[in-house]
Parts: structure tokens; C-alpha cells; sequence
């Protein structure tokens, strides 16, 4: 490209680095790779280039008004994505439970790092794991002492939430030094929060193609996958960072949720729980304090009916997660499964009393009372998981507890 722009150019002395970075954003023929106006504007800034701004219009400004505005905070990227349909599976009266429902994601992704990552899992059915964080490699030249100021600048601002202005860091991280791995991989986080799927994939790509060994880049980009619709694709990602990184407990738990998802989405889960259930069990021997694993594995034991099991996974998670509603309400569903119906409604109390608008607990607090006989109680369960699916546009719920209404006669 640089003999390229000589010979159009036969008067230019030389091209710099930063031109070359920009020219090549700007031509590459891969378009998931190629840069949008906003980065290029972006890189010229950075390098000193005054940009000429359009001025925008004169519009009539509204009256002023006495209400304070509320700022409005991006959320996590995955709380964006639903990962499928609810899979009912156990029955009261024809009325199934249901374990996982629209299987959110709720954590932000994890930041690049190296060599092992710290977590904080959450126990919400099909979660995914982590934020973790890092600083850039250590194989930086002399010469990209500013790069890391920016990357150091982005990351900050990632965990801050700000993700337009970390994106706005990783570019001119890259724009001094392009082979820097790590800033491709966090600002493809930083895109993903930011709800730009493909700008994320592209960004991993780059990171790994900039450094194949680079476990966290393959693990970051598994749940993109996933929220893509593409949970093989999510599965081959996580098995290369478990490749890479065999201790990664992350990787094995995030495995077994794709596995979980494949199964359903091809209807096959009967041919992969025995991996699902390896896959989470690893990942308790790794970390022996890992809820989200022991939560996840009792799901997949509740699946094939070993409620006790299911039970005792639950109420592990319980012990690491006392504050998370989300194993009471499943340790709920399997005590019913065994017939132990206060106890259910014992550990639907406790996940409503922890999450007062969490209507899949009273949806399912008001399954069991309608089967022991306390109608009015199951009335009044039916009709607040009814407002809270009306609330949340969720019409196929709304639809089951305006059901369950009729039938009790009210």
C-alpha cells in the first residue's frame, strides 16, 4: 500500500504510520475489519488533524421544565440478548414448570487478561460468567508507551460503563500500535455493551488473529456466538480457550450453557447432558465456590429427574449465593417434584422476598397452592405474575397466568 501511495504520489518524502493505519482502515477489502467514518474521524483527531464540523440546524427549543432528567445509563450488553424460548419441563396438573425462561444474560462481558481470570459468577439460569480485568501484553515495543495510556484510559472507562468513550480510547491505542491484541479484544467488548454484535466478532477476530494463543479473546466472544444464534460456534470458542487455558472454570461453565442451548435448538439434549453435567462438575473442581456452576448443574440433574441431586446443587449454590433468588426458586421446583409442597413454597417466599417482582416465582408459588387447595393465595399469585408479564410485553406468559385465572373461576 505504502509503494502504492509513492508511485500515485511521486512528490510525498514518505507516508507516516498513523497515514498507512488509516488508509488501510479505510480500503481493507474484509468489511467486518473495515473502519466506519466515526473511526476515522477518531484517528485524525488523535494525530492533530482539525476537523471541520457541520453546524446543525437551528431547532425551537422546548419551554424549560421544573422535572429533573434522569440520566440514562447503558446497561450490560447481555441483558440486550434473550438466548431462546422458556423449555418447560416438569408438570402440576398439565401446568409445566419452567427452569429457564428467555435464559438472559445479565453480567458485562470479561475484559482481555492474563494468565488466569477472576470471576464473580451469578447464579441467574444461563448467566455469563465474569468481568475481568487486565492490562495490555507484555510484548509492547518502547514506541507504544503511548498506546498504553490509552488502553490503560479505555479500560478504565469500560468498567466505568462509559463504552463509547473506551471505544474512542482502544482506537487511538490501535492507531499507534495496530498489532496490540489485547485493545482489539477489549474494544470488542466495549462494542457488544454497546449492542454492535458484529462490530464485537470482527474485533475478536482481529485480536486473534493478532495472538491465536490468546485464551480470553476466544472466551469473550463465545456469548456474542450465542446471542447470534450460533451456540455451536459459542461451543468451539469456549473449547479453544479451554484448550488454551485448561484451569478456565469460565470456559467450562459457558460450554455446558451453549451445550444446553444446542441441545434444545436441535433436539438432541438427550445425547449431550452427560458432557453438559463433565463440563460443570470441571468447573466446580477448579473452583470449588463457583455457584453459577453448582445452579446450572442442578438444572441439568432436574432435567433428567434426579431431584435430590438437583436439590443438594441448589442449595450449594445457596451457601456461596445466599442474596440470589434465582437457586431458591429452582430448589423450589425440585422439593415439589419429590411432593414436599411447603417446602416449595418455603423457597419461593424466600426468591420473592429477595426479588419482589420476580414473576416466575409467583407464577410457580401459585401452581402449588392452586394444588393444595388455597385458591384465593393462588388467585392473588397468578394475578401479580399476570401484571408483571403485562408489564414486560411478554405475551405468551401473560397469556398462561390469565389461563390459570380462568381456571380457579376468577
Amino acid at each position: 500500500l505504502e509503494r502504492k501511495i509513492q508511485r500515485e504520489n511521486p512528490n510525498l518524502q514518505g507516508v507516516s504510520s498513523e497515514w498507512l493505519d488509516i488508509a488501510k482502515g479505510c480500503l481493507t477489502r474484509d468489511h467486518n475489519r473495515r473502519w466506519a467514518a466515526a473511526d476515522v474521524l477518531e484517528a485524525l483527531d488523535s494525530i492533530g488533524v482539525a476537523i471541520p464540523k457541520k453546524q446543525p440546524p437551528t431547532i425551537p427549543q422546548p419551554k424549560p421544565s421544573s422535572q429533573k432528567t434522569t440520566p440514562v445509563h447503558a446497561s450490560p450488553s447481555r441483558s440486550n440478548g434473550l438466548w431462546g424460548t422458556a423449555i418447560t419441563i416438569g408438570l402440576v396438573s398439565g401446568v409445566g414448570f419452567i427452569i429457564w425462561q428467555n435464559m438472559k444474560s445479565v453480567n458485562s462481558p470479561p475484559i482481555i487478561s492474563s494468565p488466569s481470570p477472576t470471576s464473580t459468577p451469578s447464579s441467574e439460569p444461563l448467566s455469563v460468567i465474569p468481568t475481568i480485568t487486565s492490562s495490555p501484553s507484555q510484548n509492547e515495543t518502547v514506541s507504544s508507551k503511548t498506546a498504553t495510556d490509552f488502553f490503560t484510559d479505555g479500560l478504565k472507562k469500560y468498567n466505568e460503563k462509559d463504552f463509547k468513550g473506551a471505544i474512542a480510547d482502544y482506537n487511538k491505542a490501535i492507531l499507534i500500535n495496530p498489532n496490540l491484541a489485547d485493545a482489539y479484544g477489549n474494544r470488542g467488548n466495549a462494542k457488544s455493551a454497546l449492542g454492535d454484535k458484529q462490530g464485537a466478532i470482527a474485533d475478536y477476530n482481529e485480536a486473534i488473529d493478532l495472538n491465536p494463543n490468546l485464551s480470553e479473546a476466544y472466551y469473550n466472544r463465545a456469548p456474542v456466538q450465542m446471542e447470534l444464534g450460533n451456540p455451536q460456534r459459542a461451543i468451539d470458542d469456549y473449547t479453544e480457550a479451554i484448550r488454551l487455558q485448561p484451569d478456565f472454570a469460565g470456559a467450562y461453565v459457558g460450554r455446558g450453557k451453549a451445550s444446553v442451548a444446542l441441545g434444545y435448538k436441535r433436539k438432541i439434549f438427550q445425547n449431550l447432558y452427560i458432557d453438559i453435567l463433565k463440563d460443570y462438575s470441571e468447573a466446580i473442581r477448579i473452583k470449588p465456590d463457583y455457584g453459577d456452576a453448582y445452579n446450572n448443574r442442578g438444572m441439568i440433574k432436574y432435567q433428567i429427574k434426579d431431584y435430590q441431586g438437583a436439590i443438594a446443587d441448589y442449595s450449594q449454590t445457596i451457601l456461596v449465593e445466599p442474596d440470589s433468588p434465582y437457586p431458591y426458586r429452582n430448589r423450589g421446583t425440585a422439593k415439589f417434584a419429590l411432593g414436599d409442597k411447603q417446602g416449595a413454597i418455603d423457597d419461593f417466599d424466600k426468591a420473592i422476598y429477595l426479588k419482589p417482582d420476580y414473576d416466575l416465582a409467583y407464577y410457580n408459588r401459585g401452581l402449588v397452592k392452586k394444588e393444595t387447595g388455597e385458591v384465593q393465595e393462588a388467585l392473588a399469585d397468578f394475578r401479580k405474575a399476570l401484571e408483571l408479564y403485562q408489564q414486560q410485553g411478554n405475551t405468551e406468559w401473560y397469556n398462561n397466568s390469565r389461563d390459570r385465572i380462568r381456571e380457579l373461576g376468577g
